[in-house]
């Protein structure tokens, strides 16, 4: 009885033994599986060992030659209708037969319409305009004395406001730093403004905005239509893809609506039956959204 029960203890110590291992590598085992994929490790701890990031797209070849495919719709700059300037191209030789081809203007002989081509260049100099405003002192005639007038809001400033305006642009649309926009300034148009003038002119188109934007913010939850957005499906049993534009409508708007219908397909869904549905639904129900479906 004593040996049965000392058998029945070492069994008990050795499952306890064997669940202890057990709980290690599967802990090991969890640690090795997480990479820089699925957990917030650095792609530099990841080695050699487990699942690897994936290096390429997942997409395959299409086997087409990158750039415009054939049939594809070109967008080139429109010519202007009075350029600023005109020269003639005109060929020395025939090409027919070699003849020499008079150069003179007079006594050219044209046929067929003429072939344009325009560049588009900026000036070899862009120079600033440079404003002097001056403030003389006019005598009274009555008591003989001095009076210069007042200083104009506008010009307590040495930045005009196409200038301040460029550096906003700059500094909020192109996301560019203050020391860049300054050197920018100074290399494109030779105009010598210091980072702190460009914070300044910056914060002034902030004061100079804030009263439309408080208008507009007071306005927009009261507008049927707040913002757009697309979206491209790919229809990937027959090919292509799809591009699906939508308008979301304000909280004042109905929230089962067709608009919400269409902003769901914005969250990624395959393009199936269902989802052509639901577009032509929203495009033609007798509240349509202001979209458009191409």
């Amino acid at each position: 009885m004593e040996e049965f029960q000392e058998e029945l203890g070492d069994k008990d110590k050795a499952i306890a033994d064997r669940d202890k291992r057990i709980a290690d590598l599967e802990r090991q085992l969890a640690a090795r599986q997480r990479n820089s994929t699925n957990s917030s490790k650095p792609p530099s701890s990841d080695g050699l060992a487990g699942a690897q990031r994936r290096r390429c797209s997942p997409r395959k070849k299409s086997g087409r030659k990158p750039g415009g495919q054939p049939g594809h719709m070109g967008h080139d700059r429109q010519p202007v209708e009075n350029p600023d300037r005109i020269e003639e191209v005109l060929p020395e030789k025939c090409k027919h037969c070699g003849t020499a081809l008079p150069q003179a203007s007079g006594e050219c002989q044209t046929v067929g319409d003429v072939f344009r081509r325009q560049i588009v260049d900026p000036p070899a100099v862009i120079v600033p305009v440079v404003t002097e405003y001056q403030y003389p002192k006019l005598v009274c005639p009555c008591c003989q004395k001095g009076t210069r007038a007042e200083l104009r809001p506008e010009h307590e400033h040495e930045i005009g406001e196409r200038l301040t305006a460029a550096i906003s642009h700059l500094t909020v649309a192109r996301k560019m730093t203050r020391r860049d926009v300054s050197a920018t300034m100074q290399d494109l148009l030779g105009v010598d403004i210091s980072v702190g003038s460009v914070q300044k002119a910056w914060e002034e188109t902030a004061d100079a905005v804030e009263a439309p934007y408080a208008e507009l913010k007071q306005a927009l939850p009261s507008e049927p239509v707040l913002n757009g957005d697309e979206t491209v499906l790919r229809r990937r049993k027959i090919g292509g893809s799809v591009t699906v534009r939508a308008c979301a409508r304000s909280k004042q708007g109905a929230k089962d609506g067709p608009c919400e219908k269409l902003l769901d397909l914005l969250a990624g869904r395959l393009w199936t039956g269902q989802v052509q549905k639901t577009v032509k639904a929203a495009l033609q129900g007798p509240n349509p959204v202001q979209s458009a479906f191409l």
